[in-house]
């Protein structure tokens, strides 16, 4: 018997298979660390402009919100405060002394009827056209009425 037709030779190998995938020197490993950094400093300037954004959005509320507005009737709200606290602090002078007379009251009567009539209006001047001031008698209560400019509608 003969041998056989004689066997092909095998291929020298190069090194590299045509089936296994090229590498480039790099695991696996560190391509991903890359990646996981590359997300974390996505992350981390998400963070810092939201509260970069929380910090601008806040800072405009609080503007927005401490600013009085330029309307004419907020102004006048404010003269009536002043004319109501006024009167407070007149008639807690007068309730604080139950055993002086009527007549010992004349001269805060007469500072409280100035502040009245000659502050109020001069410290709104653009809202209130005058302002009356009512001393407290029998079971009334001391106050000071503000009268706003007609053209106010008030």
């Amino acid at each position: 018997m003969s041998p056989g037709p004689p066997a092909a030779a095998a291929p020298a190998r190069s090194g590299r298979s045509s089936a296994a995938p090229a590498r480039s020197g790099r695991s696996s490993a560190a391509r991903d660390s890359g990646l996981v950094a590359l997300e974390w400093l996505l992350i981390v300037a998400l963070a810092a402009s939201l509260g970069a954004l929380t910090s601008v959005i806040v800072r405009r509320v609080i503007t927005d919100a401490s600013e009085v507005p330029a309307d004419p009737l907020v102004r006048l709200l404010e003269a009536d405060v002043a004319a109501a606290s006024l009167a407070a602090q007149a008639q807690s002078e007068y309730d604080s002394d139950q055993t002086a007379a009527k007549t010992d009251y004349a001269a805060a009567d007469a500072q409280y009827q100035s502040r009245c009539e000659a502050g109020i209006p001069g410290g709104f001047s653009d809202v209130v056209a005058s302002a009356a001031w009512k001393a407290p008698t029998g079971l009334s209560r001391a106050r000071c009425e503000v009268t706003p400019h007609p053209d106010l509608g008030g």
